[in-house]
């Protein structure tokens, strides 16, 4: 009844009557060939009935995929029998099928949804490309809405045609002839398709799952002639998902780490370890490794909007890895954008309220700076004087610590040519009161220099940076400027024999000593007073020649 209404001929109920009158016949293979289909459908052959009746290729076709056994062995019978060369007519009607199956599968009925999946399946195995390659938009979307069925039949039957999708697409990419448009051409169709709404950013599981495995192995199989154009926009979707793909139990358990007795530093150190072994991580840097010119450009553009847009800290932490692979792996194409993402990342990225987050882009400024012009090191080497001077908080002297070490790590040759712009600093964070930071100025000092005997040689510097600050409003930037120009006050006496500083020396030293020795007492202040010992006693030949200097010194000294 079901397939005369739909072929629109009632007198196809009478033909079948025979057949659906008893269901002996209907379901038994023995009963049906004693009776002979081929004699109750006489004249109704494929040159006969069928001729005249196309509109039943479609739906008889169908019925073969009906979840019902019975219905189904009965139809295939019924299609061997009217149907002797099965291909043939299948390639015949090939478009009238198609688009049947297509309109059905979203039909009400779910019995005419699962068999719309299963049939759709069988019938694109097997095809030439350029028999389905029109169609493979619309069965990727039509396959994408019924794997969210409410049916979980029709749910499965939707995932087998997913992976004969998916089969299909990369047999095509690993093929010889994976280069070629065809090849490009199905990507041009299928990429575009899982990264929209209705692939990867869908709200259903099960199609955000199925787009993800298809984009990965899409990744690792596909030639990098026939991907290579996809790259920028597979790599920021990529980024996104690292945020996206993160379970909800590890956020619950960064937001209330305190009441299950771990650190939310802990927690960010595990999630970092996953980021690092994520497939998805995997997957970024196969692209990275297929960039050529073009593509780099376009990557450009889309790394620094997704630099500036990441909202989760794996995609932000993600980011800053791209930035380092590119640095270290592909410098030759990733140079001429350099001094982009030093600005970017020291514009947007180091304020970041996660630690782990600032330290990773923090130790990409290093990467990155290999290939940096020296005008935008030296940029950046003011940037993190404004982050340490002109902050009131900790964290952002940290963040200035770590930049300035992650470029004498990681850069250690341009960090030496421009050692000028960045020990002057690193000498003066050696003194700040907060143990971290002063730790982290220390370990940089202690692996560029020769010692505290090495800021003679950059002693005009050291002082004029100091000099600047004495009258910081901020306490901690005042107390650690004045134990800088007290401290190099005691190398440069110590460079030198006897102790005796040269007149130039002690010109420079004195007025910044005289500022720092004018403040209030403060816990510390025994070192100034130490400096200014060792400069009477070593810069004499210059006090006893100024006029009304010995006595300004002897007013300090009561």
């Amino acid at each position: 009844m079901s397939l005369a209404s739909e072929v629109g001929d009632s007198s196809l109920v009478y033909r079948f009557m025979s057949l659906a009158s008893n269901n002996a016949i209907w379901s038994s293979r023995a009963a049906f060939g004693r009776f002979g289909l081929s004699n109750v459908l006489s004249g109704s052959g494929v040159d006969g009935y069928l001729a005249a009746n196309p509109k039943l290729y479609p739906k008889l076709f169908r019925y073969r995929f009906d979840p019902n056994p019975n219905v189904r062995r009965s139809m295939n019978d019924i299609w061997n029998a009217l149907i002797k060369d099965t291909n043939a007519t299948v390639n015949e009607h090939f478009v009238s099928i198609m688009e049947d199956l297509l309109q059905n599968i979203l039909a009400r009925e779910w019995r005419v949804r699962q068999a719309s999946c299963a049939a759709i399946a069988d019938l694109v195995q097997g095809r030439k490309l350029e028999q389905i390659m029109s169609y493979l938009d619309r069965v990727w979307s039509v396959c994408f809405k019924v794997l969210d069925d409410i049916k979980s039949s029709v749910r499965k039957a939707a995932a087998d045609l997913s992976r004969v999708l998916i089969g299909i697409l990369l047999r095509t990419l690993e093929s010889n002839d994976a280069s070629t448009e065809s090849s490009k051409g199905m990507l041009r169709s299928v990429l575009p398709f899982l990264l929209s709404t209705q692939g990867l950013e869908s709200s259903a599981k099960e199609t955000q799952m199925v787009s993800i495995h298809t984009i990965l192995e899409i990744i690792k199989k596909a030639n990098g002639n026939a991907i290579r154009s996809f790259i920028p926009e597979l790599v920021e979707s990529l980024l996104g998902l690292l945020t996206s793909f993160e379970g909800e139990a590890v956020n619950y358990l960064h937001l209330n780490a305190s009441k299950y007795g771990v650190t939310e530093q802990k927690i960010d150190e595990m999630r970092l370890t996953n980021i690092r072994g994520s497939p998805l991580m995997e997957a970024i840097e196969r692209c990275l490794d297929l960039l050529d010119e073009d593509t780099m450009k376009a990557l450009s553009t889309r790394l620094q909007s997704s630099m500036r847009s990441a909202v989760g800290m794996p995609s932000k932490v993600g980011c800053s890895r791209v930035l380092v692979s590119l640095s270290t792996r592909r410098n030759f194409l990733f140079q001429p954008y350099a001094d982009n993402f030093l600005d970017t990342i020291s514009r947007h990225c180091l304020k970041d309220r996660n630690e782990m987050v600032t330290s990773s882009y923090a130790a990409s400024l290093g990467y990155i700076a290999r290939s940096a012009s020296d005008d935008a090191i030296l940029k950046l080497a003011a940037h993190a004087r404004k982050l340490y001077f002109e902050s009131d908080d900790d964290k952002s002297r940290t963040i200035a610590g770590e930049t300035v070490q992650a470029v004498a790590k990681y850069a250690t040759d341009r960090f030496a040519s421009l050692a000028a712009a960045f020990l002057p600093l690193v000498f003066t964070g050696r003194n700040d009161e907060n143990t971290g930071v002063k730790q982290l100025f220390k370990e940089t000092w202690d692996d560029n220099t020769g010692g505290s005997r090495a800021a003679s040689l950059y002693l005009r510097e050291i002082v004029a940076l100091a000099n600047e600050n004495l009258t910081s409003k901020r306490w901690v930037i005042k107390h650690g400027a004045a134990l800088a120009v007290a401290e190099a006050t005691d190398a440069a006496s110590a460079a030198r024999s006897g102790g005796a500083l040269s007149e130039a020396e002690a010109a420079l030293i004195w007025p910044a000593l005289k500022t720092a020795l004018a403040e209030k007492s403060w816990e510390g202040k025994e070192k100034v007073l130490k400096a200014f010992s060792t400069f009477v006693t070593g810069g004499s030949a210059f006090w006893k020649t100024q006029k009304g200097l010995s006595v300004e010194i002897v007013k300090v000294s009561l």
